[in-house]
């Protein structure tokens, strides 16, 4: 069996939490030694940040799932390309922003891959109730 890395992160809009400065780089130098082959995050701002954090880490196969508006959502990013996509708002917001779940199938044979779906959002995390109930 082939080993298959992935990884998810919350990109917290790409800035670094006490400086606030852009943080791509950092985030690279991170997740770069690990050789992901898939990667999903949360808190995506500006989808020229995420291409270039992808970009960085190799990854060709991006797709981007707005949640609250064109800019801000969730991102997957793989070495292998995507069957299928889609991303779907949910029926609820939590402080006013709309979530959504962005979900994939990757076109490859990689016992990993086939026959999955992945997924992605970014759950309520101010309000347990609505994590787990919606």
């Amino acid at each position: 069996m082939t080993t298959f890395h992935l990884a998810t992160i919350n990109v917290h809009h790409f800035r670094h939490s006490v400086t606030y400065n852009i943080n791509i780089e950092e985030l690279v130098g991170i997740h770069k030694p690990y050789d992901l082959a898939f990667v999903v995050a949360q808190e995506i701002n500006s989808f020229d940040n995420w291409s270039k954090f992808c970009n960085l880490l190799g990854l060709e196969n991006i797709v981007f799932g707005a949640s609250e508006s064109d800019s801000f959502g969730n991102g997957i990013a793989s070495r292998y390309s995507f069957k299928s996509f889609s991303n779907q708002p949910t029926s609820f917001s939590c402080f006013d922003v709309v979530r959504a779940l962005l979900q994939c199938r990757l076109d490859d044979d990689h016992s990993f891959c086939k026959d999955r779906t992945f997924a992605v959002t970014h759950l309520d995390y101010r309000n347990e109730d609505d994590r787990q109930n919606k």
